[in-house]
């Protein structure tokens, strides 16, 4: 197919664009050698151009790849000076304080005991620095947009390899700086530029107009459609759509900007303007709505594209649409260093560069068909939902690298929600700009309102009933993808860049990786329970048990309610390669359980909430409304009665009747745990000073496998024992060491342990 083979401008792009992700990894893992490759690339360019030309053997093709190859080294010297260096600068001022001016730019979180705000560093000690900074403070300061304030920080990099670096550098944020204190000098007041007012005023009355005209959240997504308003939408909703596959909907892409322009065109033809006439419209048109979107980055990349043909419209030359794609990239990194760690834009790179290849191979298929005698109705048809199948399936393959890179798990409706939610989304955007236009009359208002709530609906309808299917998401932490996906990635790569003449090897390549990850997606939607694997996590007195069968886990909450201790399981549910959660089991009642839990449920799929019997009427009032909370997130909620086991597939679940102590408020209770003929049991802290429970946990403890002492309730006052034959002891704390006096004459073993795992199989 030979993708670059007369597109030398592409080639120079995607060089630069590949170095540009060689310097971000490098700069991610902290490694200096940006210039020493450039040096060296520089070199090589040289040689191949100098040793030719002196043995009289120089070929003008020779001045492409010697292009590319300066292209890479200058993508390399831009990344280090860029990042590279500044990130070195701050990496040496790690956790130190250090006298910072600052220029504040944005409000991102304002709470009378927590803010932050994104800022632009001027100076750090005296030294003249520039670069883009979250500012965290545990206080509400005074400070409005513009100010220049001075103060004492503490600095840290945000290339440290932690979960969201790669977010804030793609944010432009290269440092985080952190206040102990409020003593801060405002030097003065700047007032922001007049068009960044005003487009951002423009973009909140139009928000709050949709919203006025379409209620509820069919509103909000209306202006998360049409105005990339995706701070109004629910987490609910946002769930919905990443499990179905769908969340490069909400996001304005190419997809948005073509309906716009197809609006907009069609308009110009039918007054009649000339063609020059309409372009130089359209592209005014379409920088509009770029702004008013706020430069999204696959809004840029699709807006170059635009202007790559409008362009070439009126000055009456060629196009090409590889070309355009690569040097749009090329030209935004070129401008935002910073932009290759946005994984959205190179997820729309990608999305746009297998649509691309899809549609050469469509030409093919079209021949084909007009070779066939078949009626010209039943061709375009079978011709148009060919097309529509295989242009969704071509973006879905191509952007699996960027997926497997960023996210946890990988949607298999995917493509039934492109085919069946694209349309929707693209009538919103089709009928959005006319509700704004015409809303003054106040029938229309209304009429175009109506439809636009009514189609939101079936799209949030079809978000959450693709999203309910039970198992439709896989983990992408499987070692099956670390192979598979950069085994495909390179096997399309070279069969686009290598040049065939036999063009159905293009076509086996495309369907072995499809055929490949059709097995594979089969067999694990069929996932044997036989084997349960556990985990135990501590913070501080809040623990939590994790146990995972599958692609599903089940979660006991001995906490507090501590959403910071609950957010521990997500990273470990990826590890355990969990989509979603099967049941979430609470041992007794807190009140900040509510608030937690539906932060919880709000990132991942719940099915079910089980909650014990309330025994008071405090109790019964955090249960009614966790009920209701429940009912909200469309979780099923079960109120199990204590000492009655709780089946889960080969997992059974007990929990023991709970006592209070008279020195304490918090509950003591225990837990049992049993799966494949094995027992673990996990006991609070003081059980043994309450008698019947003291009695009925030792029955227990002599034949099981596993014992969890923890700390969660009152703090332990005097020496325990249990029985516990030949099972293995953990203490979750040093506090219980003294405390703790094993029974039989074999010492089990004991270990000290915040975080412990266990593997059960069936024999």
């Amino acid at each position: 197919m030979n993708l670059f083979g007369k597109r030398p401008l592409a080639l120079f792009c995607a060089s630069f664009a590949v170095a540009a992700v060689l310097g971000c990894y490098m700069t991610i893992k902290q490694v200096g050698l940006h210039l020493w490759f450039a040096l060296l690339l520089f070199l090589v360019s040289a040689l191949l151009l100098a040793v030719p030309f002196l043995l009289h053997r120089f070929h003008p093709r020779l001045l492409s790849p010697c292009l590319a190859l300066a292209f890479a080294a200058l993508a390399l010297l831009q990344s280090w000076f860029c990042i590279g260096e500044k990130l070195q600068t701050v990496s040496a001022l790690e956790g130190q304080k250090a006298d910072c001016v600052i220029h504040i730019k944005e409000e991102t979180l304002t709470k009378s005991y927590l803010s932050s705000y994104r800022a632009e560093v001027t100076h750090i000690n005296g030294h003249t620095f520039s670069a883009t900074a979250k500012v965290s403070l545990p206080f509400l300061p005074s400070w409005q947009m513009g100010d220049v304030i001075r103060g004492s920080f503490l600095v840290y990099a945000v290339n440290n390899g932690t979960e969201n670096a790669a977010y804030q550098l793609s944010d432009g944020i290269l440092l985080e700086l952190e206040a102990e204190e409020e003593s801060f000098f405002l030097m003065e007041h700047r007032k922001p530029s007049w068009l960044s007012t005003t487009f951002s005023a423009l973009r909140e009355k139009l928000s709050a107009r949709i919203c006025s005209l379409v209620e509820d959240e069919e509103g909000h997504l209306t202006a998360s459609l049409f105005l990339n308003r995706r701070d109004l939408l629910s987490n609910d909703t946002s769930l919905n759509f990443r499990r179905a596959g769908a969340t490069h909907l909400l996001a304005i892409s190419g997809l948005h900007l073509s309906v716009i322009i197809f609006l907009l065109e069609s308009l110009l033809r039918f007054i009649g303007l000339h063609k020059k006439g309409r372009c130089a419209a359209i592209l005014l048109t379409a920088f509009f709505y770029l702004m008013l979107t706020g430069f999204a980055l696959s809004t840029c990349r699709a807006f170059l594209m635009c202007c790559f043909v409008y362009l070439s419209w009126i000055f009456q030359s060629d196009n090409d649409s590889v070309t355009a794609l690569f040097f749009s990239l090329f030209f935004i990194l070129l401008l935002s260093p910073l932009s290759v760690y946005d994984i959205g834009m190179w997820m729309s790179v990608s999305a746009v560069l297998g649509i691309l290849v899809v549609t050469e191979l469509l030409k093919i298929f079209r021949t084909y068909l007009k070779q066939k005698k078949i009626g010209n109705r039943t061709r375009k048809v079978l011709f148009s939902v060919m097309s529509s199948v295989c242009v969704s399936l071509a973006a879905q393959i191509f952007i699996l690298l960027p997926m497997w890179l960023a996210f946890d798990e990988l949607s298999l409706m995917a493509l039934p929600a492109a085919l069946l939610m694209s349309p929707l989304v693209s009538l919103v955007l089709l009928i959005t700009p006319f509700l704004l236009l015409l809303s003054r009359i106040t029938i229309v208002g209304i009429l175009l309102g109506r439809l636009l709530f009514f189609i939101c609906r079936t799209l949030l309808w079809t978000a959450e009933l693709l999203s309910s299917f039970h198992g439709i998401t896989v983990s992408l932490a499987r070692p099956f993808f670390s192979y598979f996906i950069p085994i495909v990635t390179v096997a399309l790569a070279l069969l686009l860049i290598i040049k065939l003449k036999r063009t159905w090897l293009v076509y086996v390549a495309m369907s072995a990786s499809v055929l490949t990850l059709s097995i594979f997606l089969c067999v694990i939607r069929l996932p044997t329970a036989d084997s349960l694997t556990g985990d135990f996590l501590k913070q501080s007195q809040n623990e939590l048990l994790i146990l995972s069968v599958g692609e599903e886990s089940v979660i006991c909450d001995m906490t507090s309610g501590s959403y910071t201790a609950i957010r521990q399981t997500q990273p470990l549910l990826s590890r355990r390669y969990a989509t979603e959660i099967a049941a979430y089991l609470l041992t007794h009642y807190h009140t900040a359980h509510e608030s937690s839990l539906s932060r919880l449920f709000s990132s991942i799929m719940v099915r079910s909430l089980c909650l014990p019997l309330p025994q008071t009427a405090k109790e019964s009032e955090i249960c009614v409304s966790l009920i209701s909370m429940a009912r909200e997130k469309d979780v099923t909620v079960f109120l199990y009665d204590r000492e009655t086991p709780l089946f889960f597939g080969p997992l059974s679940l007990t929990v023991s009747s709970e006592a209070y102590l008279d020195r304490s408020a918090k509950p003591v209770f225990y837990l049992t745990v049993s799966a494949f003929g094995k027992t673990a049991i996990y006991s609070s802290s003081s059980v043994h000073e309450d008698q019947n429970l003291y009695a009925s946990l030792c029955e227990k403890t002599a034949d099981a496998d596993l014992l969890l002492l923890g700390t969660h309730g009152p703090a332990m006052k005097s020496n325990f024992s249990y029985p516990t034959g030949n099972g293995r002891v953990f203490l979750s704390d040093e506090s219980l060491l003294p405390f703790f006096k094993p029974q039989n004459s074999k010492t089990p073993t004991v270990s000290n342990a915040t975080e412990v795992s266990f593997l059960w199989k069936a024999e």
